[in-house]
Parts: C-alpha cells; structure tokens; sequence
C-alpha cells in the first residue's frame, strides 16, 4: 500500500487527523488528508477540483464545475502544495523525519536510550556539566552549508575528548534544519558487505524498520528508494551518522 488518503468536504478534526497519522505510522502507511482546512488559502480539496473540472461536472454539477473553473488561478499555489505532498519522493517523509528527531532527541537526552542505541551513553544533553565543542560545531556548519553538503564529514579525535557529543549536539542544534537523522554505531556496520547502492539502501532500510517497528526492513528500503528520488532543489533526504568508524577494525 502506498498511501493511505482521506478526501473530505469538510474541516477534518485536528484530533481525527492526529489519530490517522498516529496509525499510519504504527503501520508504516503515509497518510495525506485533502479536506477544507485553512484559513485564507484555498482549501486543498478544492485545489483538487480544479484539476479536471469536467470530471467535477460529471461527478457532481455544471454549477460546481464553473466555480471548479473560475478556482483555477487562484488555487494554483495550493495545488502545486497538493502535487508535491502527492509525489512518491515526498510521501511519508514529514512523518518519518518526525520519527527520526524523537530518536535522535531521546539519545541526546536518555542514558539508557544511548547505551541501548549507541553502545555508550552519549546522552549529552542530561548533562549539566556538558561543554559545547563551539570549533567542532562551526566546521560542521561550514561542511553542511557548502556547495556540495553530500560529500562526508569526519570527525577525528583521541578517545573520550567528546567525539560522539559534538556531533550529537551539532545535530540537536540544527534539528530544524536537517532532513532526516540516522544515527548509528559503527559495529552495526561490522562483517557487513556495503559494496554497491543496494546494499547500503537496505542497511539503511533495516535502521528505519528499527526505529519505527512497522512493517519490515523490505518496506522501508523500497520506501527510501522512492524518497531518493527527491529533486535536488528540494535538498537532501537524510544525514547519516556513524559513530566510531575508527573504533571497529571489523567495519569495511
């Protein structure tokens, strides 16, 4: 299943709504819901309507094929909205990048959620006598805002100077930044063969069905595969890190 879509003519309840997306996250099904919310913009349904509004008039009536007509410059900015929430690269996304901060902010804020994640507890953020790498930090802004963002950062050090803090941080602080945020250790890598694209789309894949517990790795690396396929204007799909590349002789 692709997608689940609820079309209605009128304001679907923020309660029902929330209740849906909460669902299809369980499930691991997007969910899109094209009603008549919003105030001072068209009202995504009726962006819908001026697509064909001659289907409008078979479906319904001359009357609201006309007004589907007259909508159609008007409803332009709101539709182009509707097409791209639609576009398989775009599908799910919001949702599972929510997904993905939840995680990252329980490790950054949780011991046993970053022992259990991470092997350590990297859990910076429950600490008081946390120190900012401030230089760490503006060289990852420099590498995120060049002009090639997809090209890898590392992060070198000798043990226990705040590696793994640093960039944790760095990613807390830019969370409303960032596309979506994986973040993993190093071992997870070990006696694995990421020789080709494939096989880093289903690693990945595995880590996204770890942290959202629907369906099954197979799902989530098809779904990744179709969410690479995001334009390049509209930015990177995820940022990824792996933790302690340098710690496990085991890791390709």
């Amino acid at each position: 299943m692709e997608a689940w879509f609820l079309a209605a003519t009128t304001d679907v309840p923020e309660q029902v709504e929330n209740q849906l997306l909460v669902k299809g996250s369980q499930l691991g099904v997007p969910v899109l819901v094209i009603d008549c919310k919003g105030d001072g913009d068209v009202w995504s349904l009726v962006a819908l309507c001026t697509v064909d509004p001659d289907v409008v008039e078979v479906m319904a009536n001359k009357e609201a094929a006309e007004l589907a007509r007259l909508l159609v410059p008007p409803a332009a900015s709101s539709l182009e909205r509707l097409r791209r929430e639609c576009a398989a690269w775009q599908l799910g996304f919001d949702r599972l990048r929510a997904s993905a901060l939840d995680e990252l902010n329980a490790i950054w804020r949780e011991s046993r959620t970053a022992v259990a994640k991470l092997g350590q507890d990297a859990a910076g953020g429950s600490r008081r006598d946390f120190i900012p790498r401030t230089s760490v930090k503006d060289e990852l802004d420099r590498w995120w805002n060049s002009a090639a963002p997809d090209a890898p950062a590392a992060v070198i050090g000798l043990d226990g100077v705040g590696k793994t803090w640093a960039c944790l941080d760095w990613m807390i602080s830019k969370s409303d930044l960032l596309p979506i945020p994986i973040v993993v250790p190093a071992s997870a890598l070990a006696g694995r063969a990421l020789g080709n694209a494939v096989d880093v789309q289903r690693f990945l894949g595995e880590k996204l069905f770890e942290m959202t517990g629907a369906r099954d790795a197979n799902h989530w690396q098809l779904r990744l595969g179709r969410l690479l396929n995001r334009p390049g204007a509209e930015g990177p799909v995820l940022v990824l890190m792996l933790d302690g590349l340098n710690q496990d002789s085991s890791v390709p």
